[in-house]
């Protein structure tokens, strides 16, 4: 999977949730032990989706978004198929990125 992404127009109404979950399912049948992932350091609300559903951070690369030059944080979940329970977000004013 190269990206996973929501319009702004449909942020809070959970799609990215549900984009995850079909990828968690479709690694899970696959056999895959682990998932990783790429995400934008300043894309703090996609990070918070992720760690919701178990993801650990691992590393950066750095200069990894072009253009630009931004960061990507390098995030980590080991068992995909028995992801972390998603709880709900706690508020809808959560500061602009993209999922």
């Amino acid at each position: 999977m190269q990206t996973i992404a929501v319009s702004e127009a449909a942020w809070g109404h959970g799609l990215g949730s549900r984009l995850l979950t079909d990828l968690l399912r479709a690694a899970t049948a696959f056999e895959c032990a682990e998932v990783m992932l790429e995400v934008r350091v300043d894309n703090l609300r996609a990070q918070r989706l992720y760690e919701r559903y178990g993801f650990q951070p691992i590393g950066v690369r750095r200069g990894y978004y072009q253009p630009g030059n931004v960061d990507a944080l390098v995030m980590r979940l080991t068992d995909p198929a028995n992801p972390v329970a998603p709880t709900p977000r706690t508020s809808e004013s959560e500061p602009p990125g993209h999922v």
